[in-house]
């Protein structure tokens, strides 16, 4: 396997170290679509105040309004929490290659997490919060991630119909048109021979078009090269069958890599963060919001998430401001309330959904042995070479995962999963083999791991 993946994830993590700048730098050359500057100014919407609504009556208000197109974000600044009738989709916050309203699906089993556990989803960045915001977004402007029949599936919208190669291509030249509008500029200064020489070529081109104020000549070289990196960055990323079988994911699978490519190259041209062009660049071919079901392509830590960088706030529907009374401890404090809620007769709820299901595990103390089958289907260690840069990748990520099954809230299903990894993993097995014995000859009783298990295993704010 060549290193190209490995630059690849240097180059995207460099970009994240340039300073911030002010939203108004990044508007780009007078000529760029007025589509994508939408994003210099914050979008702010009115929204319900109903933080005086007790336990009971925000209980009721969230079943009312759970469902697949709700969504939970909550308030982690002072200055947020102190705006409890506004909703506002702000270009000061990203995150990678994104910039927008991060939050995570308020369905019915998201909410039945979110009473029983304190979070809608297992990675809940700023469950602790005092406040939470509820707002429905449109989803003809989204894209939609999911696993499903043991494969990732996406939902285009129709905005990127159709998904042909003949579109693709007229797609990555509008995205690389804009690009060229929106570096400032004016003098190419970056040259680190570490990264792979694809970057440069493409930099060194774009910065002789701002030269002659015409990006037209370099179009097509620009294009060739960014299309051949595409290519090879999908197949090391997705090259394996759980992400290939649908056309709708490699057809979304390839924007993607493209615009991160252009938003790191515009991150390191304008000496700015790369997050704001991303977004803008999603904007400018008619995504509005990603809704990630589990698969982790808005953020590997937090699989279950969505980003809405909709700066006209066209497609997002505000609901309301309520406290966030889930925080308490112990988690589950008010699971009781909830059941004797649903039971009344006047309410509707499908009582399948009462437990705790989480769409993702981040935390391997939680992991089972089916979970951990799926995440070694998806990743295959097996089939790397120990020679491969992957293989340092998976088995530092592994390595987290293992020392969590030596922790797992539940000792027998740590063995367990444990025993597994040595009989089916040879990468792993010596390091499998290290945290199984630690397990195993751990004295700790059955009283530590009760207590364990009631740790605190998100941020609070």
């Amino acid at each position: 396997m060549n290193n190209l993946i490995y630059e690849y994830t240097k180059l995207i993590l460099e970009a994240g170290k340039v300073s911030r700048s002010s939203p108004v730098d990044f508007v780009g050359n007078k000529d760029g679509k007025s589509s994508s500057r939408v994003q210099s100014k914050l979008m702010t919407k009115p929204i319900d105040d109903l933080t005086q609504l007790n336990v009971e009556e925000t209980i009721k208000k969230l079943i009312e309004i759970s469902g697949d197109n709700t969504h939970i974000h909550f308030l982690t600044s002072e200055d947020k929490m102190a705006r409890k009738n506004i909703f506002s989709v702000s270009p000061n916050v990203n995150w990678g290659n994104f910039q927008g309203t991060f939050s995570y699906k308020l369905d019915k089993q998201g909410l039945v997490n979110l009473i029983q556990s304190g979070m809608p989803a297992s990675g809940g960045y700023g469950a602790g919060s005092k406040l939470f915001q509820i707002f429905k977004i449109d989803d003809r402007r989204t894209i939609q991630v999911f696993d499903k029949n043991d494969a990732v599936n996406v939902k285009i919208p129709v905005t990127l119909f159709p998904i042909t190669n003949n579109n693709f291509q007229k797609q990555v030249e509008t995205l690389i048109k804009e690009t060229f509008y929106l570096i400032f500029a004016k003098q190419y200064r970056y040259n680190e021979p570490k990264y792979n020489s694809s970057w440069n070529k493409i930099l060194k081109l774009f910065f002789n078009a701002k030269q002659e104020d015409n990006i037209d000549p370099y179009l097509p070289k620009i294009k060739k090269i960014l299309l051949t990196l595409t290519k090879k960055v999908y197949k090391d990323l997705y090259g394996l069958k759980y992400y290939s079988k649908n056309k709708e994911f490699a057809y979304f699978a390839y924007l993607k890599i493209t615009i991160d490519t252009l938003t790191t190259i515009l991150g390191i041209s304008n000496n700015t963060t790369g997050a704001q062009y991303g977004s803008l660049l999603w904007n400018l071919i008619g995504v509005e919001n990603i809704d990630d079901k589990g698969i982790g392509v808005i953020h590997q830590g937090e699989k279950a998430q969505a980003i809405s960088f909709d700066f006209s706030g066209e497609s997002i529907t505000p609901i309301g401001t309520f406290t966030n009374y889930f925080r308490e401890k112990p988690f589950g404090r008010y699971y009781k309330d909830f059941i004797d809620i649903i039971s009344d007769s006047n309410v509707k709820w499908d009582f399948d959904i009462v437990s705790t299901k989480f769409e993702e595990i981040s935390d391997p103390r939680e992991w089972n042995l089916s979970y951990l089958k799926k995440m070694l289907k998806v990743y295959d260690p097996k089939d790397v070479d120990t020679n491969d840069d992957i293989y340092y990748y998976w088995l530092d990520s592994m390595e987290g995962a293992l020392w969590g099954f030596s922790e797992h809230f539940d000792k027998k299903t740590g063995l367990t999963l444990l025993q597994y990894v040595i009989k089916n993993v040879p990468t792993l097995k010596k390091r499998a083999e290290y945290y199984y014995k630690e397990l195993l000859d751990n004295p700790r009783d059955s009283i530590y791991w009760q207590k364990n298990k009631n740790r605190n295993l998100y941020k609070v704010v």
